[in-house]
């Protein structure tokens, strides 16, 4: 029995190379991969002086199945993008607790006053709830030009950039949508009732589109940040 032994660094090297073999692409997911393997393995060695790396690893990948690491990585994206509808579900609440349900009141108050005195004003907040959707998607944009190189194989990020395109598609189209007078006519609604339901969510379009293109990324980065530092530590 080998007490206590460890992979060195070719072997780790030799590890992300036979997971990126078996076609997992995802860095995050290769990173996890790898590390359950040099676990294993080296349980496997400790246990047995005879057996070589190879058919430790060997060993170690019949216990995936048939399906190899396949099933591995489709759990793996399910629950990423489970992970990412509770995330912004979580900061969204947020803003309907106190203190921040305070502001969040107060504007839709504020915004009925604004309407009821000003109906021509309904276009221009519209409007500028579009132009800060738009700000943000070049923020996005942006973002994804400076880190391509680190972010590009991460299931996180494109698990992340895959959710908020319908959520985009709410903030930014809906509200137009609700303001087709034709639309209200059909459902019977009057003018201020119009102006009510607009004050409701123009703050709910603010806040998702604050979360999704400032909020989150921020955190994103700081997160790219650990993974490629614990990346580095791992290949050391």
């Amino acid at each position: 029995m080998n007490a206590n032994f460890t992979l060195g660094k070719n072997e780790i090297v030799k590890l992300f190379r036979f997971v990126q073999k078996k076609r997992v692409r995802y860095k995050d997911v290769q990173i996890e991969l790898v590390d359950h393997l040099a676990s294993a393995i080296e349980t496997e060695m400790e246990a047995d002086n005879n057996i070589v790396f190879e058919d430790a690893l060997e060993k170690v990948y019949k216990g995936f199945g048939i399906y190899g690491f396949a099933k591995v990585v489709k759990v793996k994206e399910k629950s990423t993008r489970k992970m990412w509808r509770r995330r912004i579900w979580l900061h969204f609440k947020k803003f309907y607790q106190v203190p921040q349900l305070i502001g969040t009141i107060g504007t839709s108050i504020f915004l009925i006053q604004l309407f009821s005195y000003y109906p021509e004003c309904v276009n221009y907040v519209i409007g500028s709830v579009g132009l800060f959707g738009f700000l943000g998607l070049i923020s996005i944009c942006f973002f994804n030009y400076k880190y391509d190189n680190e972010i590009s194989n991460y299931l996180f990020i494109k698990s992340y950039m895959g959710l908020i395109g319908g959520l985009i598609y709410f903030v930014c189209i809906v509200p137009v949508q609700i303001m087709d007078l034709e639309l209200f006519t059909k459902l019977d609604v009057t003018i201020p009732m119009q102006s009510v339901i607009i004050s409701i969510l123009m703050p709910l379009a603010c806040i998702l589109t604050y979360i999704l293109l400032f909020k989150i990324p921020k955190e994103i980065i700081t997160e790219i940040n650990n993974r490629i530092f614990l990346m580095s530590g791992i290949m050391q």
